[in-house]
């Protein structure tokens, strides 16, 4: 796990860990919890969920013989769960004080959950890029609580408060700091058809800074004054979680040993024949055979490769869709010498299969684009104001493609078989490769665009597309009366050209069909690359 994976885990650890667990809470097989906050009934309340966790989890999860402690009080019950060692056998060490919450009941079956806190300092340890990686993180103050209908008859919910939120990673690829100020998070999950569930959250950030110091670059440094994000999921199906869960605590050993043999494998000098009577190289400090060859990390065992095998049929039903939009405003970044800020980017990821063919939609905009490492003059003239642009991918069919991975799974080496099944899955398509927007705005120009290509085989492929700019007159103008851009006049003047004039507006229609490119119905297949 480098610095690039580990920020990616961090981010979804938490609505991943609170959407799994209150998924599993108020899935089948929950522990039903009486409205009797006594004593014998926690004792029975603790059993009941040691036997769930394991389910849950699966037999890698560490589980104590108290994974749980609940105590009665009064008319509720205080609830503790224990972090250290949890996800040691995943090469993983964790310690903090115990996650803790107070439960008490509600009318028609539902359950408060108030005073949820999480360890605050947390610790964990794990080898990865080389070394060891330790990572601290602590929150100055925190307020959570959520409401949970085990009958999924209404919505369940779970709405948290961080401020003061700080985490530090060490290891053999830098040192990473990050400080949010203020966080709030809304999750709900809403009842669906046939004990489903959909389920949305909704993210508010103030005051991001993230500085990492980087081997051979220094340090990089981001900020964000404000962030925002939304993330939703179709149709989710509880009980589906588990095998999930399964899989990621059996692949997160196999993810980690890669890792390290990855950067070993990237690190070691390259072997060069010694010359004669040159001295004897020195001994390595790692002995040879503890040095895991890089395709041998990512070798599945038995064990690992029957427990993927079930996330990925757990996975077909998993959910109907999901989809994640981020906002993040007033933006800085230096590196070194070199800086930049932009006043706001976005960026988004929607997958879903309507009429079982899977659709993955990509989107991404930054605006307000400056470097005060750039001097005045044309190329901070020359700055784009605007950038956008979201390309997509359709009409996999859905099953096959499942079917696919189960089998790349199951297949231990070469199988010519599976090759075989990739082909028959080309011939189903058409699959469609989109570009839903490009927005580009730039010195005096705009270009807009969007088009689509149809793949039917694969070298059988047809697609239209349309883009329109402003400003070129203006741009060719600037282009052949400044040096600086005087290498880009022939090119404006050749698509001046080719383009279509509509008003202050230069259309080209792009077409390519049966082997035939053609721009505004002029036939440019002699210009295609092999003509």
């Amino acid at each position: 796990m480098d610095q690039t994976s580990g920020r990616s885990a961090r981010r979804w650890a938490g609505p991943a860990l609170r959407a799994a667990l209150l998924a599993g809470c108020i899935g089948v097989g929950a522990p039903a919890w009486a409205e009797d906050a006594t004593g014998e009934r926690a004792q029975q309340l603790e059993q009941q969920v040691r036997a769930w966790l394991a389910t849950l989890l699966g037999p890698r999860a560490n589980l104590a013989d108290r994974p749980v402690h609940i105590t009665a009080d009064g008319d509720r019950f205080r609830v503790e769960v224990p972090v250290n060692d949890l996800f040691a056998t995943s090469g993983i060490t964790v310690s903090g004080d115990p996650i803790s919450a107070v439960a008490r009941p509600l009318d028609g079956g539902r359950w408060a959950i108030d005073d949820i806190r999480f360890p605050s300092p947390l610790r964990a340890a794990y080898q990865a890029g080389g070394g060891a990686n330790t990572l601290t993180a602590t929150a100055d103050e925190q307020t959570q609580h959520a409401v949970l209908d085990p009958s999924l008859a209404t919505s369940s919910s779970w709405d948290g408060m961080v401020k003061g939120y700080a985490s530090r990673t060490e290891g053999p690829q830098g040192t990473q700091s990050t400080r949010l100020e203020t966080l709030t998070s809304h999750m709900v999950w809403q009842p669906a058809e046939g004990g489903r569930l959909n389920v949305l959250q909704e993210i508010q950030g103030g005051l991001l800074t993230v500085n990492s110091m980087v081997p051979k670059v220094g340090l990089v440094a981001f900020s964000a004054e404000r962030m925002r994000g939304t993330v939703h999921m179709e149709n989710v199906t509880p009980e589906r979680v588990a095998p999930v869960l399964h899989a990621m605590f059996e692949l997160a050993p196999l993810a980690m040993a890669a890792a390290d043999a990855a950067t070993d494998a990237k690190q070691a000098p390259p072997t060069r024949p010694r010359k004669p009577g040159a001295s004897p190289r020195p001994t390595p400090s790692k002995p040879a055979e503890a040095r895991p060859r890089h395709h041998d990390a990512f070798k599945l065992t038995a064990e690992v490769r029957a427990s993927l095998h079930a996330a990925l049929v757990a996975a077909r039903d998993l959910t109907d869709g999901f989809g994640e939009q981020v906002t993040l405003e007033n933006l800085r970044v230096e590196a070194g010498d070199h800086g930049g800020r932009a006043a706001r980017m976005v960026a988004g990821l929607g997958v879903d299969a309507p009429g079982g063919r899977l659709s993955m939609r990509m989107n991404f905009a930054l605006d307000g684009l400056d470097s005060p490492a750039i001097p005045p003059g044309v190329y901070r003239d020359y700055l784009p104001r605007h950038i956008a642009f979201a390309p997509r991918l359709g009409g996999v069919p859905a099953k096959d493609f499942m079917d696919l991975l189960l089998r790349a799974v199951d297949s231990d080496g070469h199988d010519p078989a599976l090759e075989a099944q990739a082909e028959e899955l080309m011939r189903k398509g058409p699959f469609a490769v989109g570009l839903d927007e490009l927005a580009l705005d730039f010195g005096p120009a705009t270009l807009k665009g969007s088009g689509e290509m149809q793949v039917t085989g694969r070298d059988t492929y047809n697609g239209q597309a349309h883009f329109a700019a402003t400003g070129m007159d203006a741009l060719l103008r600037q282009a052949n009366a400044t040096p600086e851009l005087g290498m880009a006049a022939p090119v404006l003047l050749m698509l001046k050209g080719l383009g279509q004039q509509d008003g202050d507006t230069l259309v080209w229609n792009i077409a390519y069909q049966g082997g035939k490119l053609t721009v505004n119905g002029n036939d440019m297949s002699q210009m295609m690359p092999g003509k």
